[in-house]
């Protein structure tokens, strides 16, 4: 955030307005949270990863004012790849008790094949069974950051459901999206350039009208949090004091 600060302060003054003639500075509220030395410590038995993460992050954002309520956009890109499973299931879960229906996650992550069966991601420049792929690893690892964590495919999309109450509406590879964006510009990835090893998905919280039944929706005009909203026909909930998740839009 340091260097995103430092950019957004060097820019012109023509740039460092936005719609309303308000400054970025009036727009942007950054809120600093280091998971490196929280989720790494967690691990010796003091709090369970979720616990502490879902602490850390939900007072931090509530301190700076987030609002449960209102959908929002979270991005988890460039990160799983460096985080224990089991810190990626709690972020999972804090994202699904901080964002109201309607929410969006845009994550990406690492095809677990890329540590055991790299071959079938890579195209044949990068050798026989994907062989080149170990020493940008361990090239990646000497920065300090190794990459530790992978997920098979349809691990990721389960994980994000079942932790968060997102679901996952596309996935793409980088392949994918050459087909995509590039082919039709006339600029295709050479078949020896495959590389598919990281993958981009595109998730979203239910709006709670397609999944709630009759009775959960019943219990909801019971609970004062819960409102109907005339025009699009689902079901909100209002209250400031609690998170906006809820078990009905899982």
């Amino acid at each position: 955030q340091l260097h995103k600060r430092a950019m957004l302060a060097s820019l012109p003054p023509h740039l460092a307005k936005v719609c309303g003639g308000k400054n970025l500075d009036d727009r942007v509220c950054f809120v600093p949270v280091d998971f490196d030395d929280r989720v790494s410590n967690c691990f010796d038995g003091s709090l369970q990863p979720e616990e502490d993460q879902q602490q850390l992050l939900k007072a931090a954002l509530m301190g700076a004012g987030f609002d449960p309520c209102i959908p929002v956009v979270a991005l988890m890109e460039g990160l799983t790849q460096y985080i224990p499973i089991a810190a990626t299931e709690a972020l999972l879960g804090t994202l699904g008790t901080l964002c109201s229906p309607g929410s969006v996650l845009g994550a990406s992550y690492i095809d677990g094949r890329t540590f055991d069966s790299p071959g079938e991601l890579v195209g044949a420049g990068w050798g026989e069974k994907g062989a080149k792929l170990g020493p940008m690893l361990e090239n990646i690892a000497k920065t300090g950051e190794p990459w530790i964590t992978g997920f098979h495919p349809g691990r990721f999309k389960d994980l994000a459901n079942a932790k968060g109450g997102f679901v996952v509406e596309k996935e793409s590879n980088m392949w994918q999206l050459s087909e995509t964006y590039f082919v039709p510009r006339g600029r295709p990835l050479s078949p020896e350039s495959k590389f598919n090893i990281e993958v981009y998905a595109s998730a979203r919280i239910p709006d709670i009208k397609g999944t709630a039944t009759k009775a959960d929706m019943e219990v909801m005009e019971q609970d004062q949090g819960w409102v109907l909203d005339a025009l699009s026909g689902s079901y909100r909930y209002e209250s400031k004091a609690t998170s906006a998740w809820s078990p009905f839009s899982a």
